[in-house]
């Protein structure tokens, strides 16, 4: 309420001096001009991902041999949850590709997963806050690729851009 008094005060107050020296206040919108060279921070640079997670608030870079557990679902699905960051890119909306094979020995793919996406903006980065996907193993063949290092390809294309990261992993029983 008392902003409201506030807010009439004022108007009462303004057009008493505009009455004082017969000068009428005049309001215009001024024109702005836009020629197209800013651009979000997101698009500047070389394309970059990184890939890991984000913990509360933060994103935590996956580092390279650094562990991956694969999630077992209340309901049966094992998953992956990963958190991405994109920079360097000329659009959001784009097309996130995922794969994840075993190490050489027996190259198992894992996850072999294609997503339209379109992250958020923020600090510089497009975010991509969880990307689940499925890892199509019983519990028995999950137990046993704990420990195994695998590799995990992350890409993603917008705009004709194109920006891919590969990080070696150590699957975990997760």
């Amino acid at each position: 309420m008392s902003i409201a008094l506030t807010v009439a005060g004022s108007l009462l107050a303004g057009a008493a001096l505009a009455g004082c020296g017969g000068e009428v206040a005049v309001y215009r919108d001024l024109p702005v001009i836009i020629d197209g060279s800013l651009s979000p921070a997101y698009q500047e640079g070389d394309p970059e991902i990184t890939v890991g997670d984000f913990e509360a608030d933060g994103f935590k870079a996956l580092a390279d041999g650094g562990e991956l557990p694969i999630v077992r679902a209340r309901q049966g699905g094992r998953w992956i949850h990963l958190g991405v960051r994109v920079r360097g890119v000329g659009g959001r909306a784009g097309q996130l590709a995922v794969g994840l094979v075993t190490g050489p020995a027996s190259g198992t793919t894992l996850v072999d997963a294609r997503v339209t996406v379109r992250p958020t903006p923020a600090h510089g980065w497009l975010e991509l806050r969880q990307a689940q996907l499925h890892v199509p193993k019983t519990d028995p063949e999950v137990a046993e690729l704990a420990g195994q290092g695998a590799t995990l390809t992350v890409g993603f294309d917008a705009a004709g851009e194109r920006a891919e990261v590969v990080v070696g992993v150590v699957l975990v029983d997760g």
